[in-house]
């Protein structure tokens, strides 16, 4: 082989082979070009030779497997039209971002003369006939919009799957049983919550009941995951915002009525509800398979039912295989399943059936549920629990290797698990109610501690211990899991000689990599059974889930002497108690027709101290440790002592219970030499249900469980000096809480408190008028009180007082993205972190970014988080704790850049005065920057319409690496407000002249029309609903005059038959298209009716291609003015298509918007 005989290579094959190789065999080959070999070899690889077979030697009756005179040619860098005409091609579609054209055949040029013309250009690679694929059945039009199917592989998983009848109940809003995807497959449809009515059509439950079964081949939409399943829909919403837990639990009964075979439930609460629990095992009991959202938190929260034992708990990801933003984690998340943007059908109230794309766990539950249903369509007589295994077993990994908390098992792989062989599913390790005693391994008599130590390798694997008991003993009992998984245990108590359990008592209140425990008590002489399990039925097999049950036997309760009238006298700080102090339920010592009708179960010890020193030492600072005890959830108060007339008063100064069972607390506070308090260390806890609250009620006490401990707790209390301010602040506003308090001054306490948790002081304020000050006073106190520091700096300081707040100034030299890290080591501690931006418009600060996170019971911080900043504006760092507390450790952070130069060319135009003035153009804008709002400026100078559009773009290739939260969705908003004086400013009376507009969703495009005044000027203001996330998304800004002339104006229509229709453009054989605009009108709706002649019997694809702000309706009607078809299944921006089977004559084309709108942007007829 001589060198100089190489030459890039040239491939040459069938086109869009990989969609159409499974239908056709033997045509998915393709070769690259090999080095020296002639044009003519290459011919012959897609069945050409030179001299050989013409394409109009086809028969009449065959097949065609290729266009006649059509060639895809793939090129390195874009072919000329001057490469294109010698070659003897004309250019009929470029597909520029896959390096591909598709050309047609000029002349009477021969097919094979035209590809050795191409073939010997430097810039090409390969040469592909245009292949036909052949209809089977009627094409599903929006498959290509619905990414799961191809992600999951769902048409060759369904080539696997069985023929066995599968029922799926949708137990969520009502289902729209008219749709043309689900008409044909819901067999039931109730209404749990008004049982003698059908269900209501909703937008929610017909999304959901899409997505598991929409029919497939029926020219309409996509289809679902199992579209032979049968759908039984059942509504416990009927279109209310809420429902309860009964309604629910009702639902769940209807299912098992109905015989389903799997329950989808995209719902979910943060409360716990028994009823919905017992329904839920009742269903699983029954054999089917349950399948629940996860919750769409973006935070390791848990929902129920998907939390509850036997549930399917499904996690959400995106088109690219990542866990979608706002997807809830953790361990109770089994397996993850596309749930972001996916598209599917929908009831919308004002048109009816249509479809859309909708995000969360609820769109991915679905998917796993229709993943089930195929599964059992194969395997009939699988069991819950062989489902729940295969589905976990033959997941694909995304995140660490095996089971992690951010996907579960990973994301569910069809084919696999299609061809999963059920003869390798271990049987279920569950243990029946009867083999209890008999399976449990005795551990002997216990008297002194016991441990136990084991693996959970197998999908609901319970390890099961035994202790004998005599009456009034007690047995402490605890359990230690690993990080990742989440344990409990179950403690069943049989009577001496009884084969069923007297009571059943659950301990799981600890999260994941915590310790779980309580305290029983022997009722009478018996045998206790300890089952351990996870609280989600996870698993390892490769051993990783270990535990150690520790166990110890007691007689008697540890004696309480720490009462509220003998409590520890503390002499001097700093303070231990070391392991001394026990938590024993005064309820549980004193007879039940003593005890106090308030009484509340739980033990209270108290520890007085006084602050050492002079007052004019200064204010001392104090930290107060309590330790963990497994299965307590302990609360520390706070009580400042008041001496008035000789009588003694305790007043509660604060109070924490932030962390739950097993886990200790802390709270710090300030004050002066000389001040005396009472530490309360009490396990007396409430157990707040959201929902209750919600609804007006009151709290609820779980009474079962024991509020004793026999492992002892300790308390400590250390004291340091309170240093002096970072940035003066506290100083210059006057008197902190403490000051009151030191005073006497309890309600100044309570009113300097809530001030501090407002924030009042620093942002609320009045909006400017001209003449008052730039910047008023106290603004410019904190501005120059700020510390101001570079990036890559550490700032230090302390949270010296309650409520205090330290300042901190940043002003990038270049805008980027910027990391914000919180020391965590060396006795440093993470503290709030509020990024607030100095207003001009309200003389305020405002807040742009916090890293404060919530539950429902408690709030916490992020250690490390990003933001977007702009070059020249000054942030403002506020160091905050995030309940107003003092912090006894210090605070260090670090700002450090990511990637600099993200934001747009024109900022800063975050204010009017710095708006910028825009044309008709099209202009490219982005929100990179935290909190930004962009503001442009257009003075059209005449009287008009015009529309404004800011389309959101796709995230830049530079941007892939950066962190998640940036490549967030953007979610528009966009504004015009009238400059009536047309001076360029937004003078105070004309603040009232906004149009606001936020209709779209997220990625979705925003748009607004208005009229223009000759003199008038008008502003724009564009931002991100969100605001916080920064996110790279570029999107384009764009103003077009609404000039067009009505395309068929003077036609009159008579009939549904044009006098004047417009002739459409016919660019090939069998190809038709046009432009066209919805004008706007000032009476009757603009409807555009277009006239196609045909001069044979015909079978084509009609499509109109729509802008955003256009839902479309296409009807065709014949030369006698009779509907011979008509597509209106689609929403905003959604195209319609439509399959014809014409025969020979002429039609008339109509082109209308349903609700009669106009639009700006044309729409596009195409036919072929």
């Amino acid at each position: 082989m001589k060198k100089s005989m190489k030459k890039k290579g040239l491939a040459v094959g069938l086109a869009a082979t990989l969609a159409v190789s499974t239908m056709m065999p033997g045509l998915s080959f393709a070769a690259e070009k090999g080095i020296g070999e002639k044009t003519y070899e290459q011919l012959e690889r897609f069945n050409l030779k030179l001299g050989d077979v013409k394409t109009s030697q086809l028969t009449k009756g065959e097949e065609k497997a290729f266009a006649e005179n059509q060639l895809v040619v793939k090129y390195t860098s874009p072919i000329t039209s001057s490469e294109h005409r010698k070659a003897g091609g004309k250019l009929l579609k470029r597909f520029s971002t896959l390096g591909y054209d598709v050309i047609e055949v000029q002349g009477k040029r021969e097919l094979q003369e035209v590809a050795q013309a191409y073939a010997a250009l430097p810039n090409v690679t390969s040469i592909s006939r245009s292949a036909y694929v052949k209809r089977l059945g009627a094409v599903d039009p929006k498959t290509s919009d619905m990414y799961h199917l191809k992600n999951l592989n769902v048409a060759k998983a369904q080539a696997l799957a069985g023929k066995n009848k599968v029922k799926v109940a949708v137990i969520d809003t009502g289902v729209d049983a008219s749709h043309p995807e689900l008409k044909n497959q819901i067999i039931a449809n109730k209404n749990a919550m008004d049982p003698v009515k059908k269900g209501l059509a909703d937008a929610h439950g017909t999304h959901v009941a899409g997505i598991i079964a929409a029919e497939k081949n029926n020219g309409i939409g996509g289809y679902g995951i199992a579209p032979n399943a049968d759908i039984i829909s059942i509504d416990v919403f009927n279109r209310a915002m809420t429902v309860t837990d009964y309604t629910i639990a009702e639902g769940i009964l209807e299912a098992i009525r109905q015989k389903a075979d799997v329950i989808n439930m995209s719902l979910g609460s943060y409360a716990s509800s028994p009823l919905l629990k017992e329904a839920v095992k009742k269903a699983v009991d029954s054999g089917i398979v349950v399948v629940a959202a996860a919750g769409n938190d973006g935070a390791d929260i848990l929902n129920y039912p998907a939390s509850y034992e036997g549930v399917i708990s499904v996690g959400a990801t995106n088109a690219e295989n990542q866990l979608a933003y706002f997807s809830t984690y953790g361990p109770s998340v089994d397996v993850v399943a596309p749930g972001d943007k996916v598209y599917s059908s929908v009831f919308d109230a004002g048109k009816g059936s249509s479809f859309v794309n909708m995000s969360g766990t609820s769109m991915a539950s679905p998917v796993v549920a229709g993943a089930a249903a195929l599964l059992l369509s194969k395997h009939p007589d699988l069991t819950p629990y062989q489902v729940n295994y295969i589905l976990t077993k033959t997941a694909k990994d995304l995140g660490a290797k095996g089971y992690d908390t951010k996907y579960g098992h990973g994301l569910i792989d069809l084919e696999k698990m299609l061809s999963f062989d059920p003869k390798k599913i271990p049987a279920d390790p569950a243990v029946k109610e009867a083999d209890l005693l008999s399976k449990a391994k005795d551990l002997g008599s216990v008297e002194a501690a016991t441990e136990a130590s084991g693996k959970l390798v197998k999908l609901n694997q319970e390890d099961l211990y035994k202790v004998e008991l005599n009456k009034d003993e007690y047995l402490d009992v605890t359990l230690e899991g690993t990080s990742k998984y989440d344990l409990k245990f179950e403690l069943q108590f049989f009577k001496e000689g009884a084969k069923t359990p007297e009571s059943v008592l659950e301990v799981n209140d600890a999260a994941q990599g915590s310790t779980e425990g309580t305290l029983f008590k022997a009722p009478e002489n018996g045998t206790l059974v300890v089952k351990v399990k996870d609280s989600y039925g996870n698993y390892n097999e490769a051993g990783q889930s270990t535990y150690k049950l520790s166990l110890g036997k007691s007689l008697a309760l540890p004696e309480d002497t720490n009462t509220y009238e003998t409590p520890v006298m503390i002499e001097s700080l700093p303070f231990e108690s070391g392991l001394v102090n026990y938590y024993t339920d005064e309820s549980s010592l004193v007879e039940e027709t003593e005890m106090a009708e308030d009484m509340m179960p739980g033990d209270s010890d108290y520890f007085r101290f006084t602050i050492p020193g002079n007052e004019e030492d200064g204010m001392k600072m104090v930290k107060i440790d309590l330790s963990d005890v497994p299965g307590i959830d302990p609360t520390i108060i706070l009580h400042t002592i008041e001496n008035m007339d000789g009588e003694e008063y305790q007043y509660e100064m604060d109070s924490v219970m932030d962390n739950g069972f097993g886990k200790g607390e802390t709270l710090s506070f300030s004050a002066y030499p000389g001040q005396e308090f009472v530490v309360e260390v009490t396990n007396k806890s409430y157990y707040f249900d959201p929902i209750m609250i919600l609804l007006g009620g009151g709290m609820e006490m779980d009474l079962n469980r024991s509020f004793s401990s026999q492992k002892p707790y300790e308390l400590s209390l250390d004291i340091q000096d309170v240093t002096a301010d970072e940035d003066g602040i506290p100083d210059a506003i006057g008197m902190s809480p403490e000051d009151f308090l030191f005073e006497g001054d309890f309600a100044g306490f309570e009113e300097a408190k809530e001030k501090l948790r407002s924030k009042s002081l620093a942002s609320s304020f009045k909006i400017a008028s001209e003449e008052e000050a730039e910047v008023d006073e106290y603004s410019q106190m904190i501005m120059d009180a700020a510390i101001p520091f570079a990036e890559n700096e550490a700032n230090t300081g302390y949270l010296q007082t309650m409520g205090d707040e330290d300042w901190y100034a940043f002003t990038p030299e270049q805008s980027g993205l910027f990391d914000v890290k919180m020391d965590t080591t060396n006795g440093y501690a993470p503290t709030g972190m509020d990024i607030m931006k100095y207003d001009k418009e309200s003389q305020g600060f405002m807040p742009v970014y916090s890293n404060a996170t919530f539950t429902l019971t408690s709030i916490g911080v992020n250690d490390q988080f990003s933001v977007g900043l702009q070059a020249g504006e000054t942030y403002y760092f506020v160091a905050i704790d995030q309940n107003y507390r003092a912090k006894f450790d210090p605070y260090r952070f670090t700002v450090k850049p990511l990637i600099k130069n993200v934001a747009d060319q024109f900022e800063t135009n975050d204010a009017f005065e710095d708006a910028v003035k825009v044309t008709t153009k099209a202009i490219t804008g982005n929100y990179a920057s935290v909190g930004d709002i962009d503001m442009y400026y257009f003075k059209p100078g005449k009287e008009s319409v015009y529309n404004v559009r800011v389309t959101p773009g796709a995230i830049p290739a530079k941007y892939k690496n950066v962190p998640t939260i940036h490549k967030s969705d953007v979610d528009p908003i966009l504004a015009v407000i009238e400059d009536t004086n047309g001076n360029g400013k937004l003078d105070l009376e004309e603040q009232a002249n906004m149009t606001l507009v936020d209709s779209t969703l997220y990625n979705e495009e925003e748009r607004v029309s208005f009229r223009s005044k000759k003199n008038a000027g008008y502003f724009f203001l564009t931002a991100d609903y969100v605001g916080t996330n920064s996110p790279v998304i570029p999107y384009v800004f764009k103003i077009d005059e609404i000039t067009q002339k009505d395309e068929d104006s003077g036609s009159v229509v008579k009939n549904n038959i044009p006098s004047k229709p417009i002739a459409l453009k016919r660019p090939a054989k069998d190809r038709y298209y046009a432009y066209g605009y919805i004008n706007m009108t000032s009476n009757k709706p603009d409807t555009d009716y277009y006239k196609l002649s045909l001069s044979k019997n015909s079978k084509l694809t009609l499509s109109l291609e729509l802008p955003n702000d256009l839902d479309g309706k296409v009807t065709v009607y014949n030369a006698k003015g009779q509907s011979v078809a008509t597509a209106d299944y689609y929403g905003k921006g959604d195209a319609e298509s439509l399959p014809l089977n014409l025969k020979k004559g002429t039609y008339y084309i109509k082109v209308e918007d349903v609700l009669g709108g106009a639009s700006s942007q044309p729409y596009k007829l195409i036919l072929k």
